[in-house]
């Protein structure tokens, strides 16, 4: 959902400039507590970064400009926090304050993809997370709001062209091999 390349300038008093620059003076010390500083400053700093994005049109479309978009944002934020929910094209027109079919032209247009393929998109983003991370599919599936775990694996299989094992395999390595 970002672009490519996000370049800003950075006055003096700019919110964004003055927490970059607390993660640059924490980053070339060595003191005590150095880690949890940059941790909690990388995510201040990127929460700065994207707000400008969104308030200075960082993406003329994706997931930026739909937070961007104050119905539609209304939407993705509902999306986001209850992806296991009875979420129909007119529960999410009616959230927006839109007509259906103003709504769906409206979503497909600033997201780039029709409100079921994002949603779609996104439950499994969250269900591959979860697989990976060594949750059982039977969890997985009722929180992201697949029917079934067979429904779901087939899902993945599909958008990933692996299998659940492969895809479990894979992050195992990936976690050993860091």
């Amino acid at each position: 959902g970002l672009p490519t390349l996000l370049a800003f300038p950075l006055p003096p008093d700019d919110l964004l400039g003055g927490a970059l620059g607390l993660l640059f003076a924490e980053a070339d010390q060595r003191h005590c507590g150095r880690q949890a500083a940059l941790d909690r400053l990388a995510e201040v700093a990127v929460i700065y970064l994207l707000r400008r994005a969104m308030e200075e049109g960082g993406g003329s479309a994706g997931l930026l400009a739909g937070l961007a978009h104050p119905a539609l944002a209304r939407v993705l934020s509902a999306l986001h926090a209850q992806p296991d929910g009875d979420w129909t094209l007119e529960r999410m027109a009616d959230l927006a304050g839109m007509s259906r079919s103003t709504f769906a032209e409206t979503f497909r247009a600033v997201i780039g993809a029709t409100p079921g393929d994002y949603l779609q998109g996104w439950r499994l983003q969250l269900a591959r997370a979860g697989v990976e991370a060594g949750r059982s599919l039977k969890a997985v599936a009722r929180e992201v709001g697949y029917a079934s775990p067979a429904a779901l694996s087939r899902a993945l299989s599909q958008r990933y062209g692996a299998s659940i094992r492969a895809l479990t395999r894979e992050a195992r390595l990936d976690r050993a091999a860091a």
